[in-house]
Order: C-alpha cells, then structure tokens, then sequence
C-alpha cells in the first residue's frame, strides 16, 4: 500500500500546517503468540484497514522448537514442515504443515498477508549433514563461532540455498522476512541479489542500511528518529519536516516499550503515512484504538506549536503530542469541529471546543487522542 505526501503546504501564522493521505500499513510481529493462538489473536484485532500482514516464526524444524531469542532462531531443516521426529520434536514453531494451511486460509479471508521469519543463511554447530557439508560455511565461522554463516561464494553452496528457495516459495507464505543484519556489510551485496533473484518481490528484506524498494524493513532510520524528535535533549518538533521519511519499506519498531517515546514514535509514523514492522506485544486496547481511527480516517493536517506541542486532526479524530514537562492549556482557532466538551480515549486529557477556538488541557509528556463525533 503506497503512501503519498500531497503536495500542499500553507501558513498559519507561526504554524505550519500540511494535508495527508495516510495510507500505510502495519505488519505485525506475532512470533511470540503460540501458533495454537494466533487465529484467535488476529481475529480479536480490531485495527480496520491498517493490518497489512503477521509475521510468524519459522513454519519449518529449527534447532529449538521454544527458543526466547526470536530474532537469532536458526533453522535445522528447511525441507521438514512437521511430521519427522527432529530435533526432538515431530513439530515445527509453527506447529504442522495443516496449521500453516488454516492459517494461510483464515488470512487471505481477511485480506491479511502472511508472512514467516526465515534465518535463511546461517546454521549452527551439529548441523544437518544429510544436506549441508563443512565446506558450505564461512571457514571463519567455522574456526570461530557456533554459529556458521553460509558463504555465497561458494557455488555448491549457492546451490543447496536454490533448493531451499524453491522448498520455502511452495508453501502458502505470501512474504518471507529474511534478515541480514548479521552478515558484515561489505559482504551483504550477494546475499541481497540472491535473496532477490530467488524470491522476487516474494522477500522482505531486514536490514541496517537503507536500501531501495518496498520490500524492506529497515531497523536504523526508526531509531535515529526516536533519538533526534523524541529523546535526544527534548523534543525538537519544528525539525520534523527536515527527516526525510522513507514513504518505501517498513519502520522497524524494535522495541516493545510503551514509553510515550516509544508510543510517540510509532504514532507519528503511522499519521505521515509510513509502514511499521511492530510486536504485537505493543497492540495494548487503546493503541488498537488510535490506529483503528489512523485508518479509517486517512487524512490528517499538521500542527506543529512549538518543539514540544503539536496535533494531529482530520474530520473525525484529532491526536495531540504534549512534551513539555508542565501541565499544557493551548488555544487554537477552531474551524471545523462542532461544539462540545471531549475527555481523550487514551488517557484523561481534555479538549474543550467552541464555534471560536479549540482548548487543550494536557498532561505533561502525554499524548491524547480525542474521538470528536461522539
């Protein structure tokens, strides 16, 4: 789902506003839901258009079948969907190859993509030597580590990962998020052409750097913009326009916390219409909310105040950002909302309209989110 800056900017006064068409998308994180649950987690969502996809762990046998560390979990064998006793197991993370189908089915009836988590060139110490040989990995991995890396120079190699591909593109996984953070960055570029040769727009790519096209998921850019807006010395909202936002890929929400930081962040993201990558971890009852309104309303204007204060507001929902350290009381002309007297959906803060003017009164460090048809 593409999303695009309209091309309007206007001035009012010492603020600056801007119009939106916010149309991204959430890609969900739900590898710590137990498969037997997901189906009922995703069908207890209530996000309205905004759930792009779910990425789930590894639908084949990994080296641990309940491992805590996600983001390093290692496949043992990718042709083994569940079924052969392995690794202690006769399932898979994700349970069996039927539980993939229900899933993959019950989703496409949502319009929901789904997508798993693939460690696609690494193995670990005890690896599955029916498939790969010593020879396949990085012979300093090898002399150094317990965890090997397979070498892309090595065509053997090459083309034992093909067979892989072609076992992974077979199931009913519309993405397969693949991650390359952990291979050195001089060496990441035959790791990215394999990826895409093989999978096409098939993969999503994890990545540290940016790189072009929609089918990324980038970790350092969400980051930098936490720092440098959230956190680094206060607030700086008046720099907001100088960021660059990548309207391509995914936002990498790497941390869970509900620190209004962290909550501010991702808000943000989603009101300038960017995609996220977030764990579901997050998806408390009043983000469902915020981000159900975010799409269904689509278009938002701008309204920076201060570094400090700035909202969001379209027909229906306006959302305000409070990061002074003192209690806010703003005034602003009111053109569009009717009269009345609205207690914000998260958390207390109020918002008192008049045929004049808006009247914000506002917790320090707090965000509101304020639902003006009721």
């Amino acid at each position: 789902m593409n999303c695009f800056l309209r091309l309007f900017l206007f001035s009012w006064g010492s603020i600056f506003l801007f119009f939106y068409s916010a149309y991204a998308g959430i890609l969900l994180d739900v590898r710590e839901v137990p498969y037997s649950n997901l189906i009922s987690v995703i069908s207890n969502l209530d996000l309205k258009a905004g759930l792009e996809g779910v990425v789930t762990r590894p639908p084949f046998k990994t080296y641990e079948q309940e491992i805590l560390d996600f983001d390093q979990e290692v496949v043992y064998d990718f042709f083994d969907t569940g079924g052969r006793l392995q690794r202690g197991s006769f399932l898979t993370p994700m349970g069996d190859e039927n539980t993939l189908k229900e899933l993959s089915s019950y989703l496409r009836e949502k319009k929901i993509m789904l997508c798993a988590w693939a460690n696609l060139f690494f193995q670990k110490k005890g690896f599955l030597r029916s498939f790969w040989a010593n020879t396949d990995f990085v012979p300093e991995d090898r002399a150094n580590s317990d965890v090997y890396r397979v070498d892309i120079r090595n065509s053997a190699a090459v083309s034992k990962l093909a067979k892989i591909a072609a076992s992974m593109r077979r199931l009913p996984i519309q993405k397969w998020i693949i991650d390359l953070r952990n291979i050195p960055p001089r060496e990441r570029r035959g790791y990215i052409d394999f990826v895409r040769g093989q999978f096409g727009s098939q993969a999503v790519i994890v990545s540290d750097e940016i790189l072009d096209g929609r089918e990324v998921i980038f970790s350092a850019p969400y980051w930098q913009l936490r720092k440098d807006i959230f956190l680094n010395l206060g607030p700086h909202f008046t720099l907001l326009d100088k960021l660059g936002l990548r309207k391509e890929g995914f936002y990498f929400i790497e941390s869970d916390s509900l620190s209004v930081d962290n909550y501010s962040a991702l808000t943000f993201l989603l009101l300038e219409g960017c995609s996220v990558f977030m764990p579901y971890s997050m998806m408390k009852s009043y983000l469902e909310t915020t981000f159900g309104r975010i799409y269904q309303d689509r278009s938002f204007q701008r309204k920076i105040l201060s570094d400090e204060r700035m909202f969001y507001y379209s027909r229906k929902t306006l959302i305000a950002f409070n990061f002074s350290e003192t209690f806010g009381v703003w005034k602003t002309k009111n053109g569009i909302f009717r009269k009345g007297f609205y207690k914000s959906i998260l958390g207390s803060s109020i918002l008192n309209s008049s045929p004049e003017n808006l009247f914000f009164f506002l917790f320090p460090q707090s965000i509101a989110v304020w639902d003006l048809e009721k």
